[in-house]
């Protein structure tokens, strides 16, 4: 186990790679309205949270960005990043999932509609410098 940040006084941890896995702990991200790239950041940190302002389709960063960004990053390396559509509008806010260059999507078509609930979790892995598989679980 290894950490890049711990506050000896305080419980705070930025960073903990365990078996490979990154654990961010971070405050939620906010890409704000329409379509938009999903930074490494963002998706590094944890959660993102967002009313749309209506449809939108939300692209992951490339795969080779996540790999600069992930610390001591090699193939296997994971991560897991939870998105949640805040929308107040109606149905008519949805959120379709995007992957960037390099990033193959597994599992359902993810479109997460306003009023719901409807929550995903994105479970990265890295299989090159330039690759990376996302595996979706919602609970649709």
């Amino acid at each position: 186990m290894r950490h890049e940040q711990i506050g000896l006084n305080e419980a705070t941890i930025n960073n903990l790679i365990v078996e490979d896995t990154l654990i961010k702990i971070t405050d939620k991200a906010e890409p704000g309205t329409g379509a938009k790239t999903l930074t490494a950041a963002m998706l590094l940190g944890g959660l993102i949270d967002e009313d749309p302002e209506g449809a939108a389709t939300w692209t992951t960063s490339t795969a080779a960005l996540l790999y600069a960004a992930i610390p001591d990053a090699k193939v296997g390396s994971t991560f897991q990043t939870i998105v949640k559509n805040s929308a107040t509008a109606g149905s008519t806010e949805a959120i379709t999932l995007a992957g960037g260059t390099g990033v193959t999507l597994h599992g359902v078509t993810l479109t997460i509609t306003e009023g719901t609930n409807e929550t995903a979790l994105l479970f990265f892995r890295i299989t090159s410098a330039t690759t990376a598989d996302c595996y979706i679980l919602t609970n649709a």
